[in-house]
């Protein structure tokens, strides 16, 4: 009697409870009713991890995501893998394009500003001069005046001229958060789950299986000859090495940066090779389109329809100042590498 009636009122249908508990429930009653075991469902996500939680097939940025992979394919009727390189390339012309622009627009901008920020510093710098001596200040009240003043005015200047710096950072926090919504809704949609998520849920658009195309026909499989992965690396190679091509002599840290980007790109190959086809197609097109895209800001004709100011040292054959900019520095090298030859044989033969 006691047994069917906490059947009915405290334990939950579902729960199926083994003999040891019910023994437990009715001697304890309700004290023991908080340590029925629950039920083992595979949906329960106590025990996810922060990955999981965050990149899940239900988190809202990734389902956007995948909204908006899907809508593509469906409004187009393209296969899958058409579909990825239409909305890679309408996203980066529709959303990146235009805010690599705006980013080259502020930085011009700021450039043309520093001849009056310089011109205003020194004149600063003299007025506090001819002050400290009439009215005997210390060194170190001059240099923290002259630190505020010059601040104040930098602000003003950005203010005036609206063409603050921080503004030319809003490319990098929109591409950035949609290229890894972009890649984990990929990811999800080819069934590329992390730990037992890809036993319980598989592939969510089982027409990726089928929609590949040349010799990636399963777009859920990895790149089974590396030719997307490859392609990947050297297109992020290109775009790096394009930028280090830079009149002026780079920086301590701007080498180091430039390193690790290096490193990066040809990391990027083995983790590509790994993934599913869908996922370094995605990669790949995005990283040609950046290509196209560096390229593409670096002519002054589109320089100028896009209303981007003309900056001192702005070059009229860019293309060809980056060609022989490439010449100059494989000549470079190969010198410094006949100096170390030369130098070791000179050093033996001494021996």
């Amino acid at each position: 009697m006691l047994s069917a009636l906490l059947t009915k009122v405290y334990v939950p249908q579902r729960i199926a409870l083994n003999p040891k508990t019910w023994q437990c429930i009715t001697s304890q009653h309700k004290r023991c009713i908080q340590y029925i075991p629950k039920a083992n469902n595979s949906t329960d996500t106590s025990h996810q991890t922060l990955y999981e939680t965050w990149f899940n097939k239900d988190s809202p940025p990734i389902w956007c995501a995948q909204q908006v992979l899907e809508t593509g394919h469906d409004i187009t009727h393209l296969p899958w893998w058409a579909s990825i390189v239409m909305t890679t390339v309408v996203l980066r012309g529709g959303v990146t394009l235009p805010l690599a622009v705006y980013q080259n627009y502020i930085m011009a901008k700021v450039e043309l500003l520093q001849p009056q920020i310089k011109g205003f510093a020194v004149k600063l710098k003299q007025f506090l001069k001819d002050k400290a001596k009439k009215e005997n200040w210390h060194e170190n009240r001059v240099k923290r005046v002259f630190s505020v003043q010059m601040k104040t005015a930098v602000k003003n200047f950005y203010i005036r001229d609206n063409c603050h710096p921080f503004k030319a950072t809003i490319l990098i926090w929109v591409q950035l958060p949609m290229w890894i919504c972009l890649s984990f809704a990929l990811r999800n949609m080819t069934g590329a789950f992390p730990g037992k998520l890809a036993q319980d849920l598989g592939v969510l658009v089982p027409a990726l299986t089928s929609e590949g195309t040349l010799w990636f026909p399963d777009l859920t499989q990895p790149d089974p000859y590396w030719i997307l992965p490859i392609m990947l690396g050297l297109t992020n190679l290109m775009v790096i090495e394009m930028h280090a091509l830079r009149p002026t002599k780079p920086s301590k840290f701007q080498r180091r940066v430039t390193i690790f980007l290096r490193c990066l790109s040809v990391a990027m190959v083995p983790i590509a090779a790994s993934l599913p086809t869908a996922m370094s197609l995605y990669w790949t097109v995005s990283s040609v389109f950046g290509l196209g895209q560096n390229l593409l800001l670096k002519s002054p004709k589109f320089r100028r329809i896009s209303r981007i100011p003309k900056i001192h040292g702005e070059s009229a054959t860019p293309y060809r100042d980056m060609v022989n900019s490439a010449k100059d520095k494989v000549l470079r090298t190969n010198r410094r590498k006949d100096t170390v030859t030369s130098t070791q044989r000179d050093r033996k033969s001494v021996v």
